[in-house]
């Protein structure tokens, strides 16, 4: 797999802006097929008919956010 380079930093800064005005703090999480912000409120509900896919398109959709605005992606513990 290779390896996301941001190459201009204020790409970051302006998603990382653009986020705070929308008062939806990041790292967002998966949270019952949706997505919650860090504070554990409801960013967006995502529906499909298959759960699996739900879930999937809602981690997805978490993994870009999070990435675009400078965390790391970390395992969940069991």
């Amino acid at each position: 797999m290779a390896d996301l380079r941001v190459e201009d930093i204020r790409i970051s800064e302006q998603f990382l802006a653009m986020a705070k005005a929308c008062d939806a703090p990041l790292p967002w999480e998966e949270c019952d097929g949706g997505v919650c912000d860090a504070d554990g409120n409801i960013v967006l509900e995502v529906t499909m008919p298959d759960p699996e896919m739900t879930l999937r398109i809602a981690s997805l959709i978490v993994l870009a956010v999070n990435t675009c605005g400078s965390f790391k992606a970390v395992a969940k513990s069991s």
